[in-house]
């Protein structure tokens, strides 16, 4: 597997397992793991450990059936062989496709002094983070989530001219900085918030000497990663199994 994409996949499953560990629901079993927040949306979320097939899969929806909530698999797609036939024989419903995607920071860019980051340090500032996440995503990521885990995950509130417009979480694994929950609210959608944040950001790993930047996207919004400089490099198919 292509190292960037290891380091990717490996920068997702960290921040899952971490936010499990935090609330005790993290758990491993010989084919897979799985990540729970009880009455939440948020990692929950199973992923396989070696290569899927029928044994795997079928003790991976056994255990999903004693699970009261419904759990998320994704499943990596590197474009190096067929999967529908196998995964329509098993009945595993799709969901939604991300595009795994990676650069290696090297230029600092101009941005804005109007748009701030502020990373959550505290209560009020974990509840407003919820609550612009909420509005930027339409599901939710508790505040009682934020406070267990903001001592290992940065969560940032993004400021236009004092207002919360948006979010993002970065989470660091070895030499690599993944971005998550990177999202704006409706109302300030189209005027470059976006590419502001993701300016700050970069600007950010380059002065902690970060090597690797890993991020999921949406078909929507990989044309903006793609002008950063953002390599597209795999499928994750989230499915329901």
């Amino acid at each position: 597997m292509n190292s960037s994409i290891e380091k990717n996949i490996y920068n997702l499953t960290s921040l899952w397992q971490t936010v499990g560990e935090e609330h005790q629901s993290f758990f491993s079993y010989s084919n897979f793991e799985y990540s729970i927040v009880p009455h939440s949306q948020w990692p929950n979320r199973l992923w396989f450990t070696k290569e899927m097939n029928d044994e795997a899969v079928h003790q991976a929806k056994s255990k999903l059936e004693s699970i009261p909530e419904k759990l998320i698999v994704p499943i990596w797609d590197m474009g190096n062989q067929d999967l529908d036939p196998f995964l329509n024989e098993l009945g595993v419903q799709p969901v939604f496709q991300q595009i795994g995607m990676s650069l290696e920071p090297k230029d600092i860019l101009a941005t804005s002094p109007l748009l701030k980051l502020i990373k959550v340090s505290n209560e009020a500032e974990a509840t407003v983070w919820s609550e612009t996440f909420l509005q930027s995503f339409g599901y939710k990521i508790s505040s009682s989530t934020l406070l267990k885990t903001y001592n290992s995950i940065d969560y940032f509130l993004v400021h236009k001219e004092g207002k919360p417009v948006g979010t993002v979480i970065t989470f660091e694994t070895k030499d690599t900085l993944g971005i998550h929950a990177m999202g704006v609210i409706p109302q300030y959608r189209k005027q470059g918030i976006a590419n502001e944040i993701m300016g700050k950001v970069i600007n950010a790993a380059i002065e902690k000497n970060i090597s690797l930047l890993t991020l999921q996207a949406s078909d929507m919004g990989k044309g903006l990663y793609l002008k950063l400089g953002f390599q597209e490099e795999f499928l994750v198919r989230n499915c329901f199994l």
